[in-house]
């Protein structure tokens, strides 16, 4: 089967537009792209950004932590983000995100304009809890012992 092409006026809309006639759309079109393409690298920058401090934030926690359970830094040692960020060559903004979050897991206390504070034993809690453990013990031996699950 043979398509007509039909040569009216109407049905043919006129002479393609030449790449000339396009140039100012397709500038408009680059200029477009190219903004585009900014605003992604700059996108890009800021999630590095933030992944850079988060991952700061996290390293400058774990080794606080770790001070802290080795008895680096005692129970009842008092400090402040700027010397905890001199001692770990960092800024203090990484070091104050990882020393709240010690704070909210319990290991520190902030006193208002004193600083920071690693918290001291509570010996009751730990007694609390050794007896605890002692009745957590005696039932698990009761449950092997008579064969309950």
């Amino acid at each position: 089967m043979l398509i007509e092409i039909d040569d009216d006026d109407e049905a043919n809309p006129g002479p393609m537009p030449q790449l000339e006639d396009m140039n100012p759309y397709l500038s408009a079109l680059r200029a477009q792209l190219e903004a585009a393409d900014k605003e992604e690298a700059q996108s890009r920058a800021v999630r590095k950004q933030k992944d850079d401090a988060l991952q700061a934030q996290a390293i400058h926690h774990a080794r606080l932590k770790e001070d802290i359970l080795s008895f680096r830094l005692l129970p009842g040692d008092r400090f402040s983000e700027g010397e905890i960020a001199a001692r770990m060559n960092a800024s203090r903004t990484p070091v104050r995100q990882a020393l709240y979050q010690l704070e909210r897991e319990g290991y520190l206390e902030v006193r208002f304009r004193s600083g920071w504070q690693v918290r001291s034993f509570d010996f009751t809690r730990f007694e609390e809890l050794y007896d605890l453990r002692i009745v957590l013990e005696m039932e698990a031996l009761r449950r092997l012992c008579t064969g309950q699950p």
